[in-house]
This record gives C-alpha cells, sequence and structure tokens, in this order.
C-alpha cells in the first residue's frame, strides 16, 4: 500500500499479518494499492468523519486498486476515538 498526496510525502505500508512496517519514500516493490489524498482528507478518513466511498465520490480520495482493500485499510488504522462511517 503507498500513499501520497499532490506532490507531497509519500508513505509506504508493508504487512505480514502480524507486522506493519511503515516507511517514506518510494516502495520497494509495486504496491497493491495506491491511495492518493491530503492530510486532511486522511485524518478525515482515520478518524471516521468520513465514509470512504463519500471521499471517492468527491474526489478527496482516489484508489488505484480495489476498494474493499481500501475500506479495509480504514478499518484496521483507525484513529483513536475514531467511529465508523458508512455511506447510505
Amino acid at each position: 500500500m503507498a500513499a501520497a498526496g499532490d506532490g507531497e510525502e509519500t508513505l509506504w505500508l508493508r504487512g505480514n499479518g502480524e507486522r506493519v512496517r511503515v516507511e517514506t519514500g518510494p516502495a520497494p516493490v509495486t504496491p497493491n494499492l495506491f491511495l492518493i489524498f491530503d492530510k486532511e482528507a486522511l485524518y478525515a478518513l482515520a478518524k471516521g468523519q468520513v465514509a470512504i466511498d463519500d471521499a471517492m465520490t468527491s474526489g478527496r480520495l482516489v484508489v488505484k486498486g480495489q476498494s474493499d482493500t481500501a475500506r479495509l485499510f480504514f478499518e484496521l488504522f483507525r484513529l483513536p476515538d475514531g467511529h465508523r462511517t458508512t455511506s447510505p
């Protein structure tokens, strides 16, 4: 999974089922999921303040890969006190 925003910082994550490694810069392998968002959208998604489908529809989140994997990512990496927000 890689995430980038409008020419800003690129982050990549790699997990093995037990641990997740987070680094900055280009990913050493081709990611299965690529997410593009700005910091505000990331915060809102991670806090559950914006539904993933709504963020994709509005263009705040661009998903290159399977959208179900993006949903799973934001379910697993929820910030504290975040609540689940789903689209109607």
